[in-house]
């Protein structure tokens, strides 16, 4: 179960993001999942502000009003991607990789490794020093919302369809 792991981590990270940079507000997500989040809950600041259980309306409103975004390497990823959030990544299983592969490789994304990395802190730091500049934060909102717009259901469909089409036309001689 990744929840323990997920708690530790996420402490080890709210805790560095409290006396880095305590100017900084931090809106955690507490998912369902989570165990122990009393541990959690003693890192909290005036900063810090713990949402738990969000539905999606909640979710989406709380990734609008960032500016940079910390998440493991699953779908939410192209969530935010779509909404044009920079997004440092922790990855916290194999099944995660060619999600992170390709928003890495679109160049949107700060990979950071697995979540029990070496310097995982002085990698989030290094990200976070890049992520500030405004500019870059534009560049890849922009990358990301090209890369990631909204319409993939639309191009499935229509492959599904004129791949069966192509398969199933009668020609008439």
């Amino acid at each position: 179960e990744p929840a323990p792991i997920t708690i530790r981590l996420l402490s080890k990270v709210l805790g560095f993001l409290k006396k880095e940079y305590p100017e900084i507000t931090k809106n955690v997500i507490i998912g369902k999942g989570y165990t122990n989040i009393q541990k959690i809950e003693k890192l909290k600041d005036q900063k810090t502000n713990l949402i738990y259980y969000p539905d999606t309306k909640t979710m989406k409103e709380t990734m609008l009003k960032s500016d940079i975004a910390l998440s493991a390497g699953g779908q939410t990823l192209y969530e935010l991607a779509r909404i044009g959030i920079p997004t440092i990544v922790i990855a916290f299983a194999a099944n995660q990789s060619n999600n992170i592969k390709g928003l890495n490789k679109a160049g949107f994304i700060e990979y950071i490794g697995l979540w029990r990395t070496k310097e995982l802190l002085k990698k989030v730091r290094k990200s976070i020093k890049k992520l500030i500049n405004v500019k870059e934060r534009e560049i890849r909102h922009l990358m990301s919302r090209k890369f990631v717009d909204g319409k993939g259901s639309n191009r499935i469909v229509k492959f599904i369809i004129d791949r069966y089409t192509d398969e199933n036309t009668i020609s008439y001689q």
